[in-house]
């Protein structure tokens, strides 16, 4: 039987999709009054939740301050999208070392309900949001086999940020095309085929894609390191 949610656990799930699907902007100020509103809870699980999301990087905790999003930068980007790469080659090749017939079987059904679920381009942000999990879902299912649960929550959680700048840099009306499922196809049948270089060079070229899109947008911040940013927005603050 489940255990049953406690509230900061409901806060945190409900303000991490909204971070991820671009409903809260970057470099914004998450004050508690306006969170406390928001979110229909007290100031204590919405800080647990907060503190929980800047363990994961997806929010600045500020000493003292209190927490902000993240902006979008391009070298930020750069540097995920390569962690993304160097992760996924180690969890490719061990889960296609380790993987058994089970191992093939969650792939298949993570692509399938994949490709029959929601579209991700998709203005309703519920789907959308379906979307994203079955999507995020397959990719897990593809290094599962890895062994090495903390590979693959640390993918995951790299998989989050990544989506946010998808979802802040690009608007469904201004993607350029782009046959997504296809290439999770030829990733997945190059797995299991157990292809070990060309499933590593399928998924390489699947997240590089991503990151030129993405840096082609024309929305990111050029290249500021973090702490000056930092001290710039704290001498800014009242």
């Amino acid at each position: 039987m489940d255990r049953p949610k406690t509230l900061a656990s409901d806060v945190y799930e409900r303000l991490r999709d909204d971070l991820v699907q671009g409903v809260i902007q970057p470099n914004y100020r998450l004050r508690l009054e306006s969170m406390r509103d928001r979110y229909g809870v007290g100031a204590s699980p919405i800080r647990e939740a907060l503190n929980r999301l800047a363990s994961e990087g997806l929010v600045d905790q500020i000493d003292k301050r209190g927490f902000r999003t993240w902006p979008l930068t391009l070298p930020e980007l750069d540097e995920l999208m390569r962690t993304r790469c160097w992760l996924g080659e180690i969890g490719v090749r061990e889960s296609i070392q380790h993987g058994d017939a089970q191992w093939e079987e969650r792939c298949l059904i993570a692509f399938h309900r994949m490709e029959k679920g929601p579209a991700p381009i998709n203005a309703d942000p519920v789907l959308r949001a379906e979307a994203d999990r079955l999507h995020k879902n397959f990719h897990e299912q593809l290094l599962s086999a890895c062994r090495s649960q903390i590979l693959v929550r640390f993918w995951n959680s790299l998989f989050d940020r990544a989506r946010r700048y998808q979802s802040l840099s690009l608007n469904p009306g201004n993607r350029p095309p782009r046959d997504v499922n296809s290439e999770h196809k030829a990733l997945l049948d190059a797995m299991l085929k157990r292809d070990v270089d060309l499933a590593i060079r399928l998924h390489t070229e699947h997240i590089q894609k991503t990151r030129d899109i993405l840096a082609n947008a024309g929305v990111l911040e050029s290249d500021k390191p973090r702490a000056t940013r930092r001290r710039t927005r704290d001498s800014n603050k009242s």
